[in-house]
């Protein structure tokens, strides 16, 4: 009887010690975001630069593996309490923005997840096609043309309105992108005072 306590005890002891040395891995491989309230960890090679525009608050570039593409950089928008529209409405407009691969449809290439990072509700959108963005606002009909891209998009409800996740480029840079994306999407935090 005392062989199994002590086994027992000896393997929760050892599950305990992974659990830490896995969690301090990861943050060893992260660094620590604060947008407003709003907080998350991105990995220490992503570049943080001065938000392009007052719609951002807050714009990385991610360090591009792959020959001859474009960097990707990864956005956060925040247009206010209340403001930015609805999270069906924000799916709709990415999916505008992609046109499915020749033989399927956007209802092919696109996944959506939902999920509960520190009880923040987030919506989560992956695309796959041809980029067909507007070049500009100003100007919507003068449209990228770039096939091959993908889109991670994410929602994130919380009590001052809606942030903005948006990371668009190749496929074969994003896909390298994806756990990277989860991950912070995953650490997200609310300050709620």
């Amino acid at each position: 009887m005392a062989r199994r306590v002590i086994f027992w005890w000896a393997f929760g002891l050892l599950l305990c010690s992974l659990f830490v040395v896995r969690n301090g891995t990861a943050d060893e491989h992260t660094k620590p975001v604060k947008a407003g309230k709003l907080s998350f960890r991105v990995p220490i090679g992503w570049t943080q630069q001065t938000p392009a525009s007052p719609m951002r608050t807050a714009q990385f570039e991610i360090p591009v593996r792959c020959n001859n593409s474009e960097a990707v950089s990864v956005v956060l928008y925040y247009f206010g309490p209340n403001q930015g529209g609805s999270v069906e409405a924000n799916l709709k407009r990415w999916e505008q923005q992609f046109a499915a691969p020749e033989g399927t449809s956007l209802a092919d290439v696109k996944k959506i997840e939902q999920k509960r990072p520190a009880g923040l509700n987030v919506t989560i959108l992956e695309l796959a096609g041809t980029y067909v963005a507007p070049l500009s606002p100003r100007n919507p009909t003068a449209r990228h043309s770039k096939p091959n891209y993908c889109l991670f998009a994410a929602v994130v409800e919380t009590a001052d309105g809606p942030f903005f996740f948006k990371i668009v480029g190749p496929a074969q840079s994003m896909e390298q992108q994806r756990a990277h994306f989860m991950q912070l999407i995953d650490s997200l935090s609310f300050q709620t005072k």
